[in-house]
């Protein structure tokens, strides 16, 4: 510690004066001198004696740093000899030794916390990647939570350890910028109207929050680039640690000016991912919000969008969505946007309509990425008004709640191809779904319990490849004329007219229905009805 800071501070407590001064003098730890130490007195530490221990000790005060405590008048000459042979010399008039020892101790102290906690910070700022690590040691330090904001007063970085109970600041900080109101009320303040044009931290109080904040502003080569604001929501900010905000603002700016551009993309892609995760909670109220926020994201979106959610097939676990997982996925959709929510990855798409081949082996390859990963995700429909992102979400959810129930198997499912389950989930009067099938299809069903035949499952197989019997016959392991022989008896028997496409409508409803049944019948452990196959 500098003996001229030393000499500054206990001059705030006693009447004192210094009679030399050689610096730079770092002063390393403060002693009591006395016959033990004085033979081997360590040039870098400070010596608190009394003006009647003189005589005793002069001759010993060699390149030291002493404070004498006159209790007694020293001596012209032997002040005279000491101003010759020590470093530094603080006399302080006659008051009890122990106080003076104790506060010039706790000067050196607490200067000591001082340049160690800023050693923390310049640490930081070699060893650190981001902003943020740096903020955090700050955070730590401070004992309160830490915004960054750049002079549009656009959030840039905040810390997230400590809650930020100031309600005003966290609502900024939820949005990732300031409203225009807020701005104009801030302008108006004299604390910053009257604030140094330098880091040095001032406070600013305002009658709508009652919690102070300290502010320091970030210079880049010597213009105003932002503010980094302390609320003290936990602890008062003492003396001290306003040095070390005004250290840690400097710091701010030296990394804010070597990384700008990854700086300003972490504000962006904050504003951006905020945004998203607001449309999914459903907390953006009105469209011209979602055009105010929009605009301060710099976001811009093609008209088609899908979303995608990402989660891990093991419903007992998160997705484990690494930062390796999300780089391969931007590597498939360079176009995509990514956002975490409730710990699962989603991905927006925006991006012109592709045709069915590029799209078909786009999906081949985020499904095979899933795969490995043992992931699964869902994709939504097209949709064109962002302002809907959160109907896309809940459809999501419940294709995945729907593919759980179905127990379909796969790393891809598509919520176009769930939408009707989803109609029957919705339906009220679950009991009455039955009454909603062709009744064709439940008299085949009939008939195979009681015949012990396969009509209803393999009408099924027929219809879904197409009423292809070469195709049909090989998933079903029978001859081709077998399964000619039980579709003319289903046609019999249902009196059937497949070439309509109203009933194969109709049938393949049917079908899903009655999947749809058997699958709630199981989940619910209910075996009073009769099973249906699909």
């Amino acid at each position: 510690m500098l003996i001229s800071k030393i000499y500054e501070r206990l001059s705030d407590q006693f009447e004192s004066r210094v009679l030399v001064s050689r610096e730079p003098a770092v002063v390393e730890d403060v002693y009591f001198i006395s016959r033990e130490n004085m033979q081997k007195l360590n040039s870098r530490c400070m010596y608190v004696l009394q003006a009647s221990q003189l005589d005793l000790y002069c001759a010993a005060l060699i390149d030291c740093h002493v404070v004498l405590v006159e209790d007694v008048n020293a001596s012209s000459e032997k002040l005279k000899q000491l101003m010759k042979t020590v470093c530094s010399l603080i006399i302080v008039k006659n008051t009890c030794i122990f106080s003076v020892f104790n506060a010039v101790k706790t000067i050196y102290q607490s200067q000591y916390v001082f340049y160690k906690q800023s050693h923390q910070l310049y640490e930081g700022l070699v060893t650190k990647s981001s902003l943020l690590d740096v903020m955090e040691i700050g955070e730590k330090l401070l004992n309160n939570p830490i915004i960054v904001i750049d002079e549009s007063f656009k959030v840039i970085q905040y810390t997230k350890r400590l809650h930020l109970t100031d309600e005003i600041w966290a609502r900024n900080v939820a949005k990732g910028f300031c409203s225009y109101e807020f701005i104009t009320e801030v302008n108006k303040l004299k604390a910053l109207a009257n604030s140094p044009d330098s880091h040095i931290p001032f406070s600013i109080e305002c009658h709508a929050n009652k919690i102070k904040k300290w502010v320091s502003k970030l210079y880049i080569n010597k213009e105003l680039k932002g503010y980094v604001i302390v609320p003290e929501c936990y602890t008062p900010v003492t003396s001290e640690q306003l040095k070390l905000l005004g250290e840690l603002a400097q710091i701010i700016s030296f990394h804010l000016n070597h990384h700008a551009e990854s700086s300003m993309a972490i504000s962006y892609g904050m504003l951006e991912e905020k945004l998203f995760v607001d449309l999914v909670a459903n907390t953006i109220h009105s469209k011209d919000e979602l055009e105010s926020r929009l605009q301060a994201s710099k976001l811009t979106l093609l008209t088609y969008k899908r979303l995608i959610a990402i989660k891990a097939k093991d419903s007992t676990k998160r997705a484990k969505c690494s930062e390796d997982i999300q780089n391969q996925i931007r590597l498939l959709l360079p176009n995509s946007k990514q956002f975490i929510y409730k710990k699962d990855l989603y991905v927006l798409l925006s991006d012109k309509e592709k045709s069915p081949a590029k799209w078909e082996k786009l999906c081949s390859n985020v499904s095979s990425l899933l795969e490995r990963h043992h992931l699964h995700g869902m994709v939504s429909d097209i949709f064109t008004d962002l302002y809907d992102l959160s109907i896309q979400y809940k459809q999501l959810e419940k294709g995945f709640e729907l593919v759980s129930l179905l127990d379909k198997q796969s790393s891809l499912f598509f919520y176009n191809d769930l939408k009707f389950y989803h109609l029957l989930d919705d339906f009220v009067d679950k009991d009455k779904l039955l009454s909603y099938c062709h009744p064709a299809i439940l008299k085949l069903k009939e008939y195979d319990d009681k015949n012990k035949t396969d009509y209803y499952n393999t009408l099924f197989m027929y219809l879904l490849h197409n009423q292809n019997i070469h195709d049909t016959a090989d998933m079903l392991y029978i001859h081709r004329n077998t399964l000619k022989y039980r579709l003319n008896k289903i046609l019999e028997l249902s009196q059937l007219n497949l070439k309509e496409g109203e009933v194969i409508f109709q049938i393949a409803y049917s079908y899903m229905i009655l999947n749809y049944i058997r699958k709630k019948e199981m989940q619910r452990g209910d075996g009073s009805r009769a099973s249906f196959e699909s």
